[in-house]
């Protein structure tokens, strides 16, 4: 036990269970709500909307924009990232970084488009007033689209959540008690080591429990993880541009999480369905699978098997097909 406790600190520098972290700066929650989208949950059909993984942390030329062009392809209601769009760490140069972003994401079209900020979003309070200006909100903040309600968090300073994000999550699910779907936003995923011991002993976790929130996502390490306790579905995205050099130098590669994806998730009768689709050539081998084939940071036997057989295709007996297009999502 003591051995597992300091791998994951080595590894990702986060709290384990019973280990506290030095005191963190605690980001001053600030109350911001976009605009609703005007459709009611109870007519809603099914919809889509998608996740984009880390572009940064050392970006590779093209792979971000290559999932751009395919997520708008899938036609999705709205695009939500988990953090690390910039480079950043340099505050002579942010703004310029920011004004190339914002370029990338014009080719959403009329997509609307979230951002969730990342440690190389956000690192000083000159790249947290930027991140405001460009992205067009706080660091913390919720919305609604449909059915579903997501609140985004801001860890992009902290090795966990302060207090500060915690209050600003209870009195946003308190607000939205009711929303059929709710969702959490959070870049980096320091619930891995709990959950990795069995613990939910977090005030994260209590929170979601608490007010039946169905999935958490966050990004940061580049590969993908996927976890669950008592009801609540964990996943880290792993990367959509950023580098995967450290899985490569450990000669670990698809079966341990690293490869370009992003995450398609279709909502219907307040229940959300995940795919995680990898981007074609040259940047992979296009495969695609549901998440509940993907377990920690690897794929589940019947998924090897799957992709055994037919390495390029990815859905198979074991998994549902793809959704077909949703009419105007």
């Amino acid at each position: 036990m003591h051995f597992l406790r300091r791998h994951w600190i080595r590894q990702f520098g986060l709290a384990a269970a019973g280990i506290v972290l030095d005191p963190i700066r605690r980001a001053q929650a600030q109350r911001s709500q976009l605009p609703r989208d005007p459709v009611s949950p109870a007519a809603e059909g099914p919809s889509r909307f998608c996740i984009m993984g880390d572009r940064t942390g050392g970006a590779q030329a093209g792979v971000y924009e290559r999932a751009v062009d395919r997520i708008v392809a899938e036609r999705p209601r709205f695009v939500i990232n988990v953090g690390d769009s910039i480079e950043g760490l340099r505050d002579f140069w942010t703004d310029i970084e920011w004004v190339e972003m914002k370029k990338l994401w014009r080719r959403y079209g009329a997509i609307p488009h979230y951002s969730t900020p990342g440690n190389h979003d956000i690192w000083s309070a000159d790249s947290q007033r930027l991140y405001t200006r460009f992205t067009g909100h706080p660091p913390q903040y919720s919305f609604t689209q449909g059915s579903c309600h997501i609140t985004v968090l801001d860890n992009s300073r902290s090795d966990t959540l302060d207090e500060a994000q915690i209050a600003f999550l209870r009195e946003d699910l308190q607000q939205h008690r009711d929303a059929p779907l709710k969702l959490v936003f959070l870049h980096k995923p320091f619930w891995i080591p709990f959950l990795m011991l069995k613990s939910g002993e977090f005030s994260l976790h209590k929170t979601c429990v608490e007010f039946g929130v169905q999935w958490v996502f966050s990004g940061h390490l580049h590969h993908l993880w996927h976890l669950e306790r008592d009801g609540v579905q964990y996943v880290s995205l792993g990367s959509c541009g950023g580098s995967m050099e450290r899985g490569k130098t450990r000669g670990e590669g698809f079966g341990h999480g690293w490869f370009y994806h992003y995450g398609v998730a279709t909502v219907s009768n307040g229940q959300l369905a995940l795919r995680i689709q990898e981007l074609p050539p040259p940047h992979g081998e296009g495969r695609s699978f549901a998440i509940g084939e993907w377990w920690e940071n690897h794929p589940s036997d019947s998924l090897r098997r799957a992709l055994a057989t037919h390495p390029r295709g990815g859905w198979s007996a074991v998994s549902a097909p793809p959704p077909a297009p949703v009419p105007g999502a």
